[in-house]
């Protein structure tokens, strides 16, 4: 009977010390990748991180896929663009002391290209996964790329079907272009569109069909003539 009651109290006292360290591993688990970027955040305190959201579009005509290469572009990549904030944003970019960065070439405004300071980062994502106070009509950036009659447009926006693939996140990586760290966020979406829409994107001299494989390679010939495919073409495969 002695015997029975210290080996139910052992077990209770087993179970009091392992369930709570089991809770905490399982919680760390569970949030490993919050986690990861609050310590990445912390380690750049009081620096400042360039973020850029964006979202590129796998499309696809008997099984190639459709990749542009815009003027004065040098690499051919997936149709795609970046998000764009909304006044209501106003009160949260305040709050996370949030810097546009327009660059003197471009005139785009309210792009979600942006820098705010490591202590911020956390907060600055968790408000992105909300998808409150940006635009969230991602087909804007398919008119702008392909220069769209108004009667395409109509069209593409009756028949096409847009659905959420996947979400890319980068890691924090020095920029050269912005001499300071960056984090890059793609959202992947699949555009199906009918197949008589696909034929008249595939006649623009912009637009090329290449493989997996081409994809893979970074590259594709065309009349003898080599031409690259840019890294985030990866993406959407």
């Amino acid at each position: 009977m002695g015997n029975e009651i210290i080996s139910f109290f052992k077990t209770i006292i087993t179970e009091i010390i392992i369930m709570p360290i089991a809770f905490i591993a399982g919680t760390i688990f569970n949030n490993r990748k919050k986690i990861k970027v609050l310590m990445q955040g912390y380690k750049r305190y009081n620096k400042e991180i360039h973020i850029m959201c964006a979202y590129l579009f796998r499309v696809k005509y008997q099984d190639k896929y459709i990749l542009i290469k815009e003027q004065n572009e040098k690499k051919y990549h997936p149709i795609g663009g970046v998000y764009k904030y909304y006044d209501s944003f106003k009160n949260i970019k305040e709050n996370l002391e949030i810097r546009d960065e327009i660059s003197k070439t471009s005139t785009e405004e309210n792009d979600l290209k942006i820098s705010l300071k490591g202590k911020y980062l956390s907060q600055f994502l968790d408000w992105f996964a909300t998808g409150k106070n940006r635009e969230v009509l991602i087909i804007r950036n398919f008119f702008k790329d392909l220069g769209s009659s108004f009667d395409f447009s109509m069209k593409l926006l009756k028949k096409s079907r847009i659905e959420f693939i996947k979400q890319i996140k980068e890691p924090i990586e020095f920029s050269n272009k912005y001499k300071g760290d960056e984090i890059i966020i793609f959202d992947i979406f699949e555009l199906e569109l009918p197949p008589e829409m696909l034929k008249e994107i595939i006649k623009r001299k912009e637009i090329i069909l290449v493989s997996d494989e081409d994809i893979e390679k970074g590259e594709y010939v065309i009349n003898n003539q080599r031409q690259i495919i840019s890294k985030k073409s990866e993406y959407i495969l």
